[in-house]
C-alpha cells in the first residue's frame, strides 16, 4: 500500500510532517554513501592525520551536517560529497582504491578474489596504517597492486591483492589474539612472514600462503564471464518490463577449468585432495628453515564444509536426516591411503562411503616430510573469523616440544586438534578456549 501525502496539509503537525519528508527524500543522495562508520573513524584519525586538505574536509563535513539546508540543497550536498570523498580518501586509501575497482565492475561481473575482501576488516587496516608502519607497508603494497591494472576486469592483480590482504589480516589477527609478532623483511631467499615470539621468550615463525581456488587464473577467468553471462540475463528480463529478475550461477572454488566431467560439488574428497596438493605446492621446504614455523593457509577463497567440525577425523552431520562426514583438514593432514571418507547422504538409505583416501596426509607422508611444527587455517564462517590448527605429529628438536606447538596452537587457534584427535572434547562441546578466554575476538 502506498503512502498519500495531502498537497496542503491542514495542521501545523501535518506541514511539520510534510517538511520532514521532504528534507528525508532530498536527502537521499547523501545517505547512499555516506556511513557513520566512516565518520567515526575519521574522528578517531584526526589526530593522526594533521594534514591541512584533511583538516578542511573533516571541519567542513561537521559544518555542513550541522546545516538545516544541507538536506534540501543540491550545492551544499555536492560539496558534502567532495568533503567526504576527500577525507575518505586520505583516512582509508586501500579501501577507497578497492571500492572504485569494484565500482568499474558494478553491474557487469564479479571477481571472487574482490567479493572474499570484507569492507570493515580492510577499513580497519587503514586505520592502523596511520600508526603502525607493518599495515602502512601493507596499505602502500594493496593501493600499487590496484594502481597497476589496466583494465578492468584483472583477476591476477585482483588475486595478488587479495594475498596481500591475506597477510594484513594475519598480522591482525596475531596482534588481536595478544601474540608478540613483528614482519620480516622480504627477501630474494626463502623467508617467513613473520617472527613471533610465546610468553616464555621461544621464537617461531609463521609463513602465510592465501590458497587460491582450484586452477587458480583459469577458473578466476570462466568465473568473470559466468558472472558476466548472469549480469546479460538480468538486463534482458529488465527489458522485458519484468520487476524482479532472477539468474543463477555457480562460484565453484574446487571446480577445474574446462570441462571438469567428474565434478561433484558435495564431493569431500575433491576438498581433502585439494587442501593436501595446495599446501604441498604452497609451502617450500626452504620456508621452515629458520626455526620452528608454521604453515598458516587463508582459505576464505575455497570454503571449508564443516567449520570446526572439519578438524575431526569423523563427525555427525546433523543435516536432514543425517550422517557421519570426514573432517577434510584432519583428513589432509593425518588420513591413510585407502582410509574411508565418508558423507552425508543425499537421502536416508543412500550410502554415506564417498570413497577412499587417495594419498597419505601431508604430516603422515613418509616421502615427502612437511617440516612444519603445526598447520594453521583461517576461514570465515558466520561471519567471524575463525583460526583451525593441526599440530605435527612428530618432534622438531630439544628446544621446540610438542608441547610448544600446542601452546601456541592453543592460545592462537580458535579450534584445534591432532593426529590422536585428542581435543575432540572440545570440537564436539563446541568449546572454543580463545573466545572464553581474554583474548579480544576478532571478526
Amino acid at each position: 500500500m502506498s503512502e498519500r501525502v495531502s498537497s496542503t496539509p491542514q495542521s501545523p503537525l501535518g506541514r511539520a510532517y510534510l517538511l520532514y519528508r521532504r528534507q528525508v527524500i532530498s536527502a537521499a543522495p547523501i545517505m547512499q554513501f555516506v556511513q557513520v562508520e566512516v565518520l567515526d573513524a575519521l574522528a578517531r584519525l584526526s589526530g593522526d592525520l594533521p594534514t591541512a586538505a584533511f583538516a578542511e574536509a573533516s571541519g567542513a563535513l561537521g559544518y555542513l551536517l550541522a546545516d538545516p539546508a544541507l538536506a534540501s540543497d543540491p550545492e551544499k550536498q555536492r560539496t558534502f560529497h567532495m568533503y567526504y570523498r576527500t577525507a575518505e580518501n586520505a583516512a582509508f586509501p586501500a579501501t577507497a582504491a578497492y571500492l572504485a575497482e569494484c565500482g568499474k565492475l558494478s553491474g557487469l561481473t564479479q571477481d571472487l578474489s574482490l567479493t572474499a575482501i570484507d569492507l570493515p576488516t580492510l577499513r580497519t587496516i587503514d586505520e592502523k596504517a596511520h600508526s603502525d608502519p607493518a599495515f602502512k607497508n601493507f596499505v602502500g603494497q594493496l593501493c600499487a597492486k590496484l594502481g597497476e591494472v589496466q583494465s578492468a576486469p584483472d583477476a591476477k592483480a585482483y588475486a595478488q591483492f587479495f594475498e596481500i590482504y591475506g597477510e594484513a589480516i594475519v598480522m591482525l589477527l596475531l596482534r588481536a589474539r595478544k601474540v608478540r609478532v613483528k614482519r620480516l623483511p622480504e627477501a630474494k631467499t626463502s623467508m617467513p612472514d613473520f617472527e613471533c615470539e610465546t610468553d616464555d621468550g621461544k621464537r617461531f615463525f609463521i609463513e602465510v600462503k592465501s590458497l587460491d581456488v582450484v586452477d587458480g587464473i583459469y577458473r578466476h577467468k570462466e568465473m568473470l564471464h559466468d558472472a558476466l553471462d548472469s549480469e546479460v540475463e538480468h538486463e534482458r528480463q529488465r527489458r522485458q518490463g519484468k520487476r524482479i529478475t532472477a539468474s543463477e550461477r555457480e562460484i565453484a572454488p574446487y571446480r577445474k577449468s574446462g570441462a571438469d566431467p567428474t565434478y561433484d560439488p558435495r564431493s569431500l574428497n575433491r576438498v581433502i585432495d585439494t587442501l593436501r596438493s595446495k599446501w604441498r605446492q604452497a609451502f617450500k621446504a626452504s620456508q621452515f628453515a629458520q626455526g620452528p614455523t608454521f604453515a598458516l593457509a587463508v582459505v576464505d577463497r575455497l570454503v571449508l564444509p564443516a567449520s570446526q567440525d572439519d578438524l575431526a577425523p569423523y563427525y555427525f552431520d546433523d543435516a536432514l536426516d543425517g550422517g557421519v562426514s570426514s573432517g577434510v583438514l584432519w583428513q589432509a593432514a593425518f588420513g591413510r591411503e585407502g582410509g574411508l571418507v565418508l558423507r552425508r547422504p543425499d537421502f536416508a538409505g543412500k550410502p554415506g562411503v564417498e570413497g577412499i583416501i587417495t594419498a597419505p596426509g601431508i604430516f603422515v607422508d613418509d616421502t615427502q616430510p612437511f617440516d612444519a611444527v603445526g598447520i594453521i587455517v583461517l576461514d570465515v564462517h558466520g561471519g567471524q573469523r575463525l583460526a583451525f590448527g593441526l599440530a605435527s605429529p612428530h618432534s622438531i628438536s630439544d628446544d621446540w616440544t610438542a608441547d610448544d606447538t600446542e601452546g601456541v596452537l592453543g592460545s592462537f587457534c580458535d579450534f584445534w586438534n591432532d593426529a590422536h584427535h585428542s581435543r575432540g572434547f572440545e570440537l564436539a562441546r563446541r568449546v572454543n578456549p580463545v573466545a572464553v578466554s581474554d583474548a579480544k575476538p576478532f571478526r
